[in-house]
């Protein structure tokens, strides 16, 4: 469990190869958490400014605290979005948009862990996470704009749905 919260997986740390790339870049998380607002999606939205802050400390300082609060932060968001994004298609039908962010979930975690993206010690290469924070930007993005479609609110008797779908639509 140590290794999974602390053990720094990227290689952006390498001085020589743009330190504060992942940082910079973690500053695209605030447009889903601003579209997440706007579409009256509270939970998800704080949990990617949670994503937007963990990430933009944890790339400029390494720090291994960070590091384990920006993984956990980064965890529950997706645990969230997903069962978010499920929850509406089952309730409301197919919803393209929640499909596509689903996908593109799928491959940033595929990302995480293909060899083809990892350096020779085991650590994502650089251009590989700049991608993941790209595609999350665009997942995050796209459960905002397909959130909107998803009409039926949910019902009052379903605990989950209330829990992870709480919002005003």
């Amino acid at each position: 469990m140590c290794d999974f919260l602390f053990k720094v997986r990227c290689a952006c740390n390498q001085p020589s190869r743009c330190p504060n790339l992942l940082a910079i870049t973690g500053i695209a998380f605030a447009l889903p958490t601003a579209l997440l607002w706007l579409r009256s999606n509270r939970t998800l939205s704080a949990l990617t400014a949670a994503l937007t802050a963990t990430t933009l400390v944890y790339h400029a300082t390494h720090n291994p605290w960070m590091r384990a609060a920006d993984v956990l932060v980064l965890w529950t968001t997706g645990a969230v979005g997903l069962v978010q994004c499920v929850v509406c298609m089952v309730v409301d039908g197919p919803n393209a948009m929640l499909a596509i962010a689903i996908l593109l979930l799928a491959i940033i975690n595929a990302i995480n862990h293909l060899p083809v993206c990892l350096d020779e010690s085991g650590r994502i290469e650089l251009r590989w996470h700049v991608a993941v924070h790209v595609l999350t930007t665009a997942a995050l993005s796209l459960v905002a704009l397909g959130w909107e479609h998803c009409a039926s609110p949910p019902s009052s008797d379903s605990t989950l749905c209330s829990f992870f779908v709480s919002e005003q639509r």
